[in-house]
């Protein structure tokens, strides 16, 4: 086999090995906290918007409020689970995704 593919081999072989021992642990638990974390802050949000708009635009901020949370803590999460992954990478990733379906779907809209 070629030396180079060996390191690589040997190299995501120990990424995977890391994962599976990090995620379980910290990874999924950070999550599972933002998920409850989540659900109580849309309640929050609702509850204090109630009186001041109406019932739809309430549930929209409460829904945004709670999708925040949940992403919050996925990203949270990843980087606990892969040390090396910066939240910094996966919205620079996002942007550009972004652009290319904004250019390729600009003639359509």
């Amino acid at each position: 086999m070629n030396p180079q593919l060996e390191v690589a081999y040997t190299r995501f072989e120990q990424l995977g090995n890391e994962t599976l021992r990090m995620l379980p642990g910290a990874g999924i638990a950070i999550f599972i906290l933002f998920l409850f974390a989540a659900h109580w802050i849309r309640k929050f949000v609702q509850h204090l918007n109630a009186r001041r708009f109406q019932h739809n635009l309430v549930l929209v901020l409460g829904r945004i409020a709670q999708w925040g949370i949940i992403l919050l803590g996925l990203l949270l999460a990843i980087a606990i689970a892969f040390p090396s992954f910066t939240p910094a990478n996966l919205i620079s990733a996002l942007g550009i995704t972004g652009i290319a379906i904004g250019f390729a779907l600009q003639g359509y809209l």
